[in-house]
């Protein structure tokens, strides 16, 4: 348990859908879930999740059936690529495709993006494109917001992730606060692990030290 007067709460932040984060966390009740980089937020409760409605207007609703459009063409005739549809956004996955026909699928992906005004998210070979302005680090400063109405206390936040995209909340994080970078490759978090399994060996630690 935390230290007398403190509160503990867990949120798993992710560019999967909220229904597949979900599906593959087994998260215990009471855990936030942020899915599609911030476009879909829900609780996990005894019964399931509890998720918060996702509205676009008519104007979005427009661009998002361009954007899908658009990165279905991109991925057209390349190799190994393949278009994700999410209730906000389209993703487009190359990590099966050769070099050339991912660098060609990214190309396209990025114009189709710039075409329609949207930001395109680059990960792990992928590029999301969302019509809802939204990014870990915007997840995580709600969540901090919402935290500290909530409990009227001061939150301070550990963060951990290997993507490139968590570096958007590795960038907001405040003294006092603790990133940490999973695997290889340039990041702003002050700390670093080699692996999954570091991770969570580190994660007990911490956990027993609170107990203490």
């Amino acid at each position: 348990m935390p230290p007398s007067g403190d509160v503990l709460r867990l949120a798993l932040v992710s560019g999967r859908n909220l229904t597949d984060l979900a599906a593959r966390s087994a998260a215990p009740a009471g855990t936030w879930l942020v899915g599609s980089h911030g476009a879909e937020t829900g609780r996990v409760t005894s019964h399931g999740v509890d998720a918060a409605d996702l509205h676009l207007s008519p104007e979005q609703d427009a661009t998002l059936a361009a954007l899908r459009a658009g990165m279905a063409d991109a991925a057209a005739g390349r190799r190994g690529a393949w278009v994700q549809d999410k209730p906000s956004a389209a993703v487009l996955h190359t990590r099966l495709s050769p070099a050339p026909d991912a660098e060609a699928a990214v190309a396209a992906a990025d114009a189709v993006a710039s075409r329609l005004g949207l930001h395109a998210m680059h990960g792990k070979d992928v590029v999301e494109v969302a019509v809802v302005p939204t990014s870990k680090g915007i997840a995580v400063e709600r969540l901090r917001e919402e935290t500290e109405e909530d409990t009227g206390l001061r939150t301070l936040l550990l963060y951990a992730g290997d993507d490139t995209t968590d570096e958007a909340a590795f960038a907001v994080l405040r003294p006092g606060d603790l990133g940490v970078k999973v695997g290889p490759g340039p990041t702003l978090a002050a700390h670093r692990v080699a692996d999954a399994d570091a991770l969570a060996a580190l994660l007990r630690t911490l956990a027993d030290r609170l107990e203490h």
